[in-house]
């Protein structure tokens, strides 16, 4: 049957030549090439698809592990960003005690400042009258000394008022004291006690002395001065606080309780005695 076809279709074909069958049949042909170029590009193209689809899996992993990485590093960020947080509060906490502090020690030291201008402004307001009763006293003398005859010199002024004072004082009957001017200088003659011996170097004690009580050196300084704590040396204190009303000043005080060596009782004696007097010279 099939080579009855073949024949048949043999016989036709050599019969009569159709070229519009030939013209579709190039077609096939063409169409069968361009087919199979296709088919080889589909299968190239599928493999790159798989190709591709694993490198996708591939990227999709990585992005996934990088999105865990930045999670992490967020949380880690997060982290020390808190803790840095709580320690700069830490520290804005403590500046701000330390502020606080600081203030008040300002405000503490202010007042001691304010007090401290205040006995300032105190001793200050003393000294100028202590100035002020020196300027009287002062300007007393030298109406005094205008006064005396011409013929005395200011030791000698000077020596007779001391005197004076002494006698005052009930002392004129106590050979233990006597009267001693120094002629070099214009300082007021001292009464300095001879043998006296005063071993402390309390001013207290100093001011409560029986000595120094005959003299009586009545003045504020001297109530201060006994207020001063045991033990205080003499020297260490303000000058305004040696001074006295008779006394030039405390260590004067003490050469009058014989505190002060190194001159003999000759040399005292020649020190009391006036230019006039005819053992002077």
């Amino acid at each position: 049957m099939q080579k009855h076809s073949a024949r048949l279709n043999k016989e036709r074909g050599s019969q009569a030549y159709n070229p519009e069958i030939a013209h579709y049949k190039g077609k096939m042909k063409q169409y069968k090439s361009e087919n199979s170029d296709l088919r080889e590009q589909l299968q190239s193209l599928t493999t790159q698809y798989v190709k591709l689809g694993k490198e996708k899996d591939k990227y999709k992993k990585k992005l996934i592990d990088l999105k865990q990485d930045i999670a992490r590093f967020d949380q880690i960020v997060d982290q020390k960003s808190n803790e840095k947080a709580a320690i700069i509060k830490k520290e804005l906490r403590h500046a701000k005690r330390s502020i606080k502090k600081r203030d008040t020690e300002n405000s503490e030291l202010e007042q001691i400042n304010k007090q401290l201008r205040n006995q300032l402004d105190e001793q200050n307001d003393y000294v100028m009258e202590l100035e002020a009763r020196i300027e009287k006293l002062l300007s007393k003398r030298d109406e005094n000394d205008s006064n005396e005859t011409d013929h005395q010199t200011p030791n000698h002024k000077i020596l007779r008022e001391e005197i004076e004072i002494v006698n005052k004082s009930s002392l004129e009957d106590d050979d233990n004291v006597i009267i001693t001017t120094n002629n070099t200088s214009n300082k007021k003659p001292l009464a300095i006690r001879k043998e006296a011996e005063y071993p402390s170097n309390d001013l207290s004690e100093l001011m409560d002395s029986p000595q120094i009580k005959k003299f009586k050196p009545i003045t504020k300084l001297t109530e201060t001065a006994r207020k001063v704590p045991k033990n205080t040396l003499i020297s260490s204190l303000p000058l305004g606080l040696r001074e006295t009303s008779y006394f030039e000043n405390i260590d004067q005080c003490r050469t009058l309780l014989g505190e002060k060596k190194g001159k003999s009782d000759e040399k005292i004696k020649d020190e009391s005695k006036s230019p006039e007097d005819p053992s002077y010279h």
